[in-house]
Parts: structure tokens; sequence; C-alpha cells
């Protein structure tokens, strides 16, 4: 039934020549362009990025005592620029359905069967105009769905050589560069994390939904006050309001891990505050931590996650401590080592047996 596809024609070396190759089985995909320049770029933002891939290329090289291929070198340097940074792509065009820019990414695309409900409502409902208005350098302000997902890479043209334009020069951007270029730079993104001077409730989810399209999402957030779980307790009580705001407070990511964020705050002065994550909110297992005190995480901008943070707060820590995890973790632990115990036992007795017989 496989001879369909891969017949039993010999290659050499004892391989046969329609088979894949051991290497590209395990890494797929070779950067494009547009990859190239996202890494280019982001190191010319920050040239010790450069130097830290660059130590870790040599690590990787001495344990190996060989020179990469050039598969082995792309993956790991962009693995590494990939646990460095912490932007977002979006692909104009069938961004639900694309892989190779999540391979290299952090992307808004990507297919995946198992998405969150309130993700995949912004997929279906609010990603296609948000397209529209970032193709265009008129409109691109107006991607405020964009915006606060940390969209800082928009590409036009995947396979595009150069480099990244600015949109904040739309000038630029002229029919001649759009072939040109695999995207532009979205100036306009709000980041990893931001304040807000004020958090307006709404009555329902669906008219959260819609206030999206309306409210600035840079300066307020916005919530469905009726947020609760199976026991009645409201999420999101007490959360609506205004807030300190001076200007002059920053939030900057200083850790990621796919269980734990660290950001740090400066100048948090003139009351309590209020900031936004661009990190998809989910109710089970993540605490938040203000300077060690653990706090209540809200759900705000539909699908995001949004923290009440006292005056002269100076970190944050988001972590996942589901302890149904770890006790299941534990349990898996225990087993595995009890399996592993029978295995030798048995193998113990058996060799026992033929030494007596």
């Amino acid at each position: 039934m496989g001879l369909r596809y891969l017949d039993n024609e010999p290659g050499q070396n004892a391989e046969y020549a329609r088979w894949e190759k051991t290497e590209e089985k395990l890494i797929p995909f070779t950067p494009t362009y547009s990859d190239v320049a996202i890494m280019y770029n982001e190191i010319a933002e920050n040239p010790k990025l450069g130097q830290e891939i660059e130590q870790f290329i040599q690590e990787k090289t001495a344990e190996k005592n060989e020179p990469l291929t050039y598969r082995e070198d792309a993956s790991k340097r962009f693995s590494k620029l990939n646990r460095l940074t912490n932007y977002r792509v979006f692909l104009l065009g069938d961004y639900s359905q694309e892989t190779s820019i999540s391979y290299f990414h952090k992307s808004l695309g990507g297919y995946h069967a198992a998405k969150i409900q309130r993700y995949q409502d912004l997929i279906e409902r609010k990603m296609r105009g948000q397209m529209q208005l970032a193709s265009n350098p008129n409109t691109l302000g107006q991607a405020k769905i964009l915006h606060m997902l940390n969209t800082k890479y928009i590409i036009a043209n995947k396979g595009g050589e150069g480099v990244f334009i600015d949109m904040r020069d739309p000038v630029t951007l002229s029919p001649e560069n759009q072939q040109k270029t695999p995207g532009f730079i979205n100036s306009e993104a709000y980041g990893n994390a931001w304040f807000v001077s004020e958090v307006k409730a709404y009555n329902s989810a669906d008219e959260e939904f819609m206030a999206l399209d309306k409210e600035n999402l840079e300066t307020t957030a916005i919530t469905d006050e009726t947020y609760s779980n199976d026991n009645g307790q409201l999420f999101n009580e007490g959360v609506s309001g205004t807030y300190a705001y001076n200007g002059n407070e920053t939030v900057t990511m200083t850790s990621y891990r796919p269980n734990e964020i660290k950001y740090s705050l400066e100048n948090v002065n003139g009351g309590e505050h209020f900031i936004v994550f661009s990190e998809v909110y989910y109710e089970l297992g993540w605490r938040a931590y203000v300077d060690g005190v653990v706090t209540p995480i809200n759900r705000v901008d539909y699908t995001l996650r949004g923290l009440k943070v006292p005056e002269g707060s100076k970190e944050v820590i988001l972590k996942y401590e589901l302890k149904s995890f770890a006790s299941l973790s534990n349990i898996a632990l225990a087993s595995s080592s009890l399996i592993i115990l029978l295995v030798f036992g048995f193998g113990y007795l058996s060799i026992v047996k033929g030494k007596d017989d």
C-alpha cells in the first residue's frame, strides 16, 4: 500500500532513493527571506542578542564536534532567538493554515485543531478585517486587535528579499518596495504589556466583544462584569473604574518561559495602576505575584490578562501552578519508577533462574 508513495528503488548507502532524509524529517523547514529579515532586525535593535546567538551556536558546534549543517544551524539560531524575544508575526493571506512561520517565530496564525474558544472568536470574526486594515499604511493604526496582540512584524510577501519597512514612514511603501520587501514593521503595537488609565465594564461577553472595535485599547481596558465561575464568584468584580497613570511608568518583560513570565515595573507612582498583558487569559493554573503577593488575574479585552498593581510595585510574576497537574506529575513519576523497578526485578529473577537451571 505504501509503495504508491515510497517505492523500493535502492539508493546510496543502503538507503532507499525515495525515502525522506532523517535531517529533513527532524528539521522540516528552512528560513525564508522574511524569517532572516526579522532576525537581522531584532539583532540590529539589540546587538547583545546577536552575541548570545553566536555563543549558543559555538556551544552546539563544540558538542557535536563538527560543523553544523545548514538546517541545524538555522534551527538552533531561531530557537535561541525565539527564547530571547517575544514579538509576534502576522501573515497577510492564509494566516490560519500556515506552519513555517510558527516554526521560527511566535505567530498569530498557524493551524491547530484545538484552540481556546475566545481566541477562535477573534480568528473567525475579527482577523479578516484586521488583515484588510493592516495591508494599508493609511489604516494600519486602526488594527487594534493586532496591536493588543503585540504584532510587531506583518509579512506581506513571504519570499520577498530585502528588509522590513518601518510603517512610521508610509511614503517608503511604494508598489515597487512592496514587491521587494517581505513586509513591514508595525510600530503601533502596544508591546508585551502596557498601563491603562481606565477599565470599562460591559454587561455581557457579546457587548465586550463588540466594544473591541470602538474603544481605544491602548488607554482603556474593557471587561465583562458578569464573568463568574460555576460557584457564582465574580472574577472581574471591582475591576472597572479609573486608575493612576502619569505617563512615566514602564513595564518590561525580563524573562519568558511557557510556565513563568517575569516583568519589572518602574515609576508606578500616584496610586493604584492597572496593567494589560498581551497573553491569552486562562483561568486554570495561572497565578500572579506582585512583589511576592498573590494577586487576582482579571480577564480583559475579551481574551487577555489584566492586573491591579499598588503604588510602588517593582515586579510581576505570572506563573502556572495547577495543583492537580503537580499531583498527577508526582503520580506519573511514581508509576514510572515502579514500572522500571518491576522490569529490573523480573530481569534479575530471570537471570538468577537461568543460572539455577
